[in-house]
């Protein structure tokens, strides 16, 4: 997944935990209607029909959160498992980049990390290049 694609799945995720939010008000307005309509319907203020359009409301609105919540988690997941490999996939192309690093002269120090690290951005670079030419 490139760039490009994992930043438009995290601007999606903002969007649904938004919506979410709004669904937290609409979905509290409704509670608090559809008590207020059971009140109104044994005091005569509320017809049984009212209170019932009330309550599906209610409950239409919970499932479409219930469901948004549910593709929000799985989108997160999703974009959790491609940066996770992003990780993955630049620690080993470090690895390569120190090998080659290495090759052409490049020290580590006690700790076993690159002395230059201009040459091994430089070797680094030359390596991503030579994959994008070749369309890895």
């Amino acid at each position: 997944m490139s760039d490009y694609n994992l930043r438009e799945l995290e601007e999606i995720i903002a969007a649904g935990e938004d919506k979410l939010e709004e669904f937290a008000d609409l979905i509290n307005e409704a509670f608090e209607e559809g008590l207020e309509a059971n009140d109104g319907l044994r005091i005569g203020a509320w017809t049984e029909e009212e209170r019932d359009e009330v309550m599906a409301r209610y409950n239409h609105l919970c499932a479409v959160a219930e469901a948004l919540r549910e593709r929000v988690d799985y989108l997160r997941a999703e974009l959790d498992e491609a940066n996770a490999a992003m990780a993955d996939a630049y620690e080993v192309d470090l690895q390569e980049a120190i090998e080659d690093y290495l090759d052409e002269g490049g020290e580590l120090d006690e700790e076993g990390q690159p002395t230059d690290k201009d040459l091994l951005a430089d070797v680094f670079r030359r390596m991503q290049d030579s994959r994008l030419e070749n369309g890895q």
